[in-house]
């Protein structure tokens, strides 16, 4: 059971005193788990109970198989992919998506290493970083911090398939 806390905010106003109390902010990126309540494994109709109708869908066909794409959002910041109509991959580029520590996008390749346990950075071109967490063998899941300038750009989650 998730735990509710918030956070007070005094502001003045006029000469009164008003405090407005917010939730904090939650947890959005679970590392091995899935990001804003969609996980790995979960079929559509969970997914969307998670993080409402998609704003735009798509399929393709590669090497790997065919996967339905959605496209979460105004920005189109947040990607959920099935396969087999299951949850296999989900991706942010949206600054507010975090981890219980605050680590996402935004996040530099050095606080991950600092913050995170048994992650794994390589250099992936002249400029692009990619941090691991977990096995990169088939039917794992893992976590990837996208990283250019060595500052994350997007977080994915999910299976290795091949």
């Amino acid at each position: 059971m998730k735990q509710l806390t918030a956070i007070a905010t005094t502001v003045l106003t006029a000469g009164s005193l008003l405090v407005v109390v917010a939730p904090a902010a939650s947890a959005d990126i679970e590392v091995g788990v899935g990001i804003r309540g969609v996980e790995i494994g979960m079929n559509k109709a969970q997914a969307k109970a998670a993080v409402g109708k998609p704003t735009s869908k798509r399929r393709i066909t590669n090497d790997l198989g065919t996967f339905l794409i959605w496209k979460i959002g105004t920005r189109n910041k947040f990607e959920v992919q099935f396969r087999a109509k299951q949850v296999v991959f989900v991706q942010t580029r949206a600054v507010r998506d975090r981890t219980p520590t605050g680590l996402g996008v935004g996040t530099s390749t050095n606080e991950l290493l600092n913050e995170l346990a048994g992650v794994n950075c390589q250099s992936v071109g002249s400029r692009k970083t990619l941090c691991t967490i977990g096995k990169e063998l088939p039917g794992e899941i893992v976590t990837n911090f996208r990283a250019k300038n060595n500052v994350v750009r997007s977080v994915e989650v999910g299976r290795v398939i091949d």
